[in-house]
């Protein structure tokens, strides 16, 4: 919500406590005892509602001028300190990443993304981080890997705190071709 849609929030919130409390005295006192309702009663209590509202104002005006004050004054190095990458958004996929697509969604987006850490790495460009031989008995069957001792595979057991990998010998070296080809279709 803005700074204005604020300010004319808390604006619309006084003034209708207010006239919420002047006409709740009216309705609980006698209604011949009008004498302390009179009209420069209700101005000068309105000229104080106006006078708080504008200080409040003012207020939230001056905190908001030292904020941005303070933000102009953060090293740009701090700022810049979070690494962001930059990805090619493929305009269409081809068959083979399609096809990759569709097999990666249902065997390997439970636990990997193509672009964060999840239960298992990013797979964003995967294939240029292992060998493809290496890939295939990995995604076929990791935990025979990881029990012939394989050091890549230990590295990276113990780096997601052992937690086992779903084996998925159904799938062939061709469809691994098309779901690798899709995790680097937006390098």
């Amino acid at each position: 919500m803005s700074i204005v849609k604020t300010s004319f929030f808390l604006v619309y919130l006084s003034f209708g406590s207010y006239f919420y409390c002047v006409f709740r005295r009216f309705r609980e006192s006698d209604k011949t005892k009008l004498n302390y309702l009179t009209i420069s009663t209700i101005l000068e209590s309105l000229t104080k509602v106006i006078a708080y509202i504008f200080t409040f104002l003012i207020t939230a005006v001056a905190i908001c001028f030292v904020l941005v004050l303070y933000i102009g004054t953060i090293p740009q190095e701090t700022i810049a300190a979070v690494p962001v990458k930059i990805i090619d958004v493929p305009k269409k996929l081809t068959k083979q990443q399609g096809k990759g697509q569709v097999l990666f969604k249902a065997n390997c987006s439970s636990c990997h993304k193509l672009f964060k850490r999840s239960t298992g790495p990013e797979l964003l460009g995967i294939s240029e981080k292992y060998e493809r031989e290496w890939l295939y008995s990995w995604i076929k069957n990791s935990q025979e890997l990881i029990s012939s001792g394989d050091v890549q595979a230990m590295r990276i057991y113990n780096e997601y705190k052992q937690t086992n990998m779903n084996s998925f010998p159904q799938l062939s070296n061709e469809d691994i071709d098309d779901i690798l080809a899709y995790t680097n279709a937006y390098q």
